[in-house]
């Protein structure tokens, strides 16, 4: 069992998050669907502008939708 993974609202997590969308968009098998994008970008744009918990939930919502897409 993997170690739990604490994290905070913070630009940091902002960061992995968006590369972790990123990482997963290039490894998958389908077009993402249009939504993972819009929500990526304007994740990160909040993160950018202070308005980090807005930010981390799209990008949140964006690894949410990527995993839906994922074959079974």
């Amino acid at each position: 069992m993997a170690p739990a993974q604490i994290t905070t609202d913070t630009p940091d997590y902002c960061v992995q998050l968006h590369e972790q969308v990123g990482r997963e968009v290039r490894a998958a098998p389908l077009p993402p669907p249009p939504d993972v994008g819009l929500l990526s970008d304007q994740g990160q744009h909040m993160c950018d502008q202070g308005q980090v918990r807005g930010g981390i939930a799209r990008l949140r919502r964006a690894l949410v939708l990527m995993h839906q897409v994922e074959p079974r």
